[in-house]
């Protein structure tokens, strides 16, 4: 270097550095000592930071204590390099699913097939079944592990249009999978998921002859045992859980649990069902909570602390664990570690809360474009899984209450039939069609977790004008917090048309969906597009590693391969830190 260069002064250094991208600052930082330190000013990093990602200089940091760690995150830990194209099946594959360990993931195709791999480096192929001739299905839909790892659960459609839901085991010592049992799944857009490691949730739909004022039809939801007896084959054992009442041919689509439950919705079904008792409306029971001299903002303050003290008396309590259930505690919704933590395995656990939630519509023609939330109760499940178990259903005390009030024989008779149903106890209208629902993989976070993804098109749904903007086929990841049961900011930048069926993915500080061109990689905390993945025809799913993000897997809805994507830290071997372009 020429005399003098090393001791240039700080201010004439950062107007020089201010000049240069990122990738020559990162070289300009390992000149020597002094350049290092003033190469990393957070104001050239910041800089840099919106003008290639977030465009928007109102945004604070969010992760690190640095906007070099920060600008490092996006661009050297997020997985958009590709490192391996695998050729699957040529009709094109389905879906993609990580274990919840991130140790393997699961691929399912068009030709009733699907696959385990390790997810290593390379990737191996762990078992393989092919459902065609076996269970006599059509292709495969989606997948899914259980909470443990131990189990797969895989959907599909058998010839003849019926859909089916079949588990399998996975032997950690032998590595191979085997059969258990399978389930009816009819809708196919129903779909299953895992209550727990023994027992999954599932559903269909009984018709009525005709429409009635009541409504049109019942969507049972069953839970199943992934055990299934022997003097009944290779058929799952299932007892119903709810019965939901669907009106002008709507139905649940999408079926998944939350082990997150809202204390503010509790407390509100909890009062409601006081309000029944007292035959009140359930707003005169709730401003006896609160006292008429208050103003509005007081009284919704007032009235919030107040549900929620009401739904703590619902509360499952772990005498193991009391720490893991501290969900009314202010959290961080980022957290600065790359991992995410399991959740407790305790036994006490099994007869602890969920949320079920699905998507419906207005008709049975119409895609759904609402998101429903039903509350299950632990000790229901428990006593549907273990007969002997004591406890009233919510069904007979409807009954027994409706027997012993003195009413008109009309309103006796819809109470009886009311009594046989179950209602959403909170519906969200997302004014745009559901693609897919998903849960944030930091559900197993300690406390849990409380964000639900939903991937969303406006493609031909009746736009308003606060929607005006979004370009033709311009997809929408909406992201409700279920603690307060409102939407936080979306994620844009992927296409999508109202026919398709993208899930998306929630991996580390990374959110990831299928794109009509391929995929998405978006920052988490910033909502901006960090990578884009291609692939011909389009990507019919990608999923993310949920163990820190680092690895991401695309399948090909048309050119049947799967690709796997690394970020730049797994796959290159650097010799000086700083270099990392």
């Amino acid at each position: 270097m020429c005399e003098g260069w090393d001791d240039l002064p700080t201010e004439l250094l950062l107007m020089i550095m201010s000049h240069v991208e990122a990738k020559e600052l990162a070289r300009l930082i390992n000149v020597n000592y002094h350049w290092k330190c003033v190469g990393e000013d957070d104001s050239l990093w910041k800089n840099l930071f919106f003008r290639d990602y977030t465009r928007s200089r109102k945004t604070y940091i969010k992760v690190c204590k640095r906007w070099i760690d920060e600008y490092k995150l996006l661009k050297f830990e997020s997985p958009v390099a590709l490192t391996e194209s695998l050729r699957d099946c040529s009709n094109g594959l389905s879906h993609v699913a990580f274990s919840s360990d991130g140790q393997f993931f699961c691929t399912t195709a068009n030709d009733a097939s699907f696959k385990i791999w390790t997810a290593t480096s390379p990737v191996y192929l762990l078992d393989e079944r092919y459902l065609d001739n076996s269970l006599g299905w059509e292709r495969a839909l989606s997948c899914q592990f259980s909470t443990d790892n131990k189990r797969l659960l895989v959907t599909g459609v058998k010839f003849g249009g019926s859909g089916e839901i079949a588990m399998y085991s996975i032997d950690e010592e032998s590595l191979s999978i085997h059969y258990l049992c399978r389930v009816p799944n009819n809708p196919l857009e129903v779909g299953a998921c895992w209550y727990n490691s023994s027992y999954i949730f599932s559903g269909d739909l009984h018709l009525f002859n005709r429409d009635t004022i009541v409504g049109s039809s019942v969507s049972q939801i069953w839970i199943c045992s992934s055990l299934s007896p022997d003097e009944v084959g290779d058929e799952s054992v299932m007892s119903n859980v709810f019965r939901i009442l669907n009106r002008n041919g709507a139905y649940c689509q999408m079926i998944t649990l939350s082990q997150f439950v809202p204390s503010r919705l509790r407390g509100v079904v909890l009062l409601a069902a006081k309000a029944a008792v007292e035959k009140k409306t359930l707003a005169s029971k709730a401003n006896e909570l609160v006292s008429q001299e208050l103003s509005e903002s007081e009284k919704r303050n007032e009235m919030k602390k107040r549900i929620e003290e009401i739904s703590a008396d619902w509360e499952t309590k772990c005498s193991s664990c009391k720490s893991w259930h501290l969900v009314n505690d202010h959290v961080e919704i980022y957290d600065n570690s790359s991992e995410y933590i399991m959740c407790c395995s305790c036994f006490c656990h099994e007869n602890d809360h969920r949320l079920l939630i699905y998507a419906t519509g207005d008709s049975e023609y119409a895609l759904p474009h609402c998101v429903a939330f039903k509350i299950v109760d632990g000790n229901m499940i428990a006593q549907k899984i273990n007969p002997e178990v004591n406890f009233q259903s919510k069904e007979q005390s409807r009954s027994s209450d409706c027997h012993n009030q003195n009413l008109e024989f009309e309103v006796a008779q819809l109470r009886a039939i009311m009594s046989m149903v179950d209602l959403p106890d909170h519906v969200i209208d997302v004014k745009a069609h559901i693609m897919g629902m998903t849960l944030s993989l930091d559900q197993k976070q300690v406390p849990l977790s409380q964000y639900l993804y939903v991937n969303v098109t406006h493609d031909s749904y009746p736009r308003s004008s606060q929607y005006a903007y979004l370009k033709l086929f311009e997809g929408e990841v909406c992201v409700i917090n279920l603690s307060t049961m409102t939407f936080e900011k979306s994620y844009f930048g992927h296409h999508a048309s109202r026919v398709e069926r993208f899930n998306c993915s929630v991996g580390g500080h990374f959110v990831a969906s299928a794109s009509l061109d391929g995929g998405r990689i978006w920052s988490r905390e910033y909502h901006c597009v960090i990578g884009e993945l291609p692939h011909a025809g389009g990507a019919a799913a990608v999923a993310l590693n949920p163990v820190n993000g680092s690895m991401a897997v695309s399948v090909g809805k048309t050119d049947g391969k799967i690709k796997i994507w690394r970020s730049k830290k797994s796959i290159v071997t650097y010799e000086v830190p700083n270099d990392f372009m």
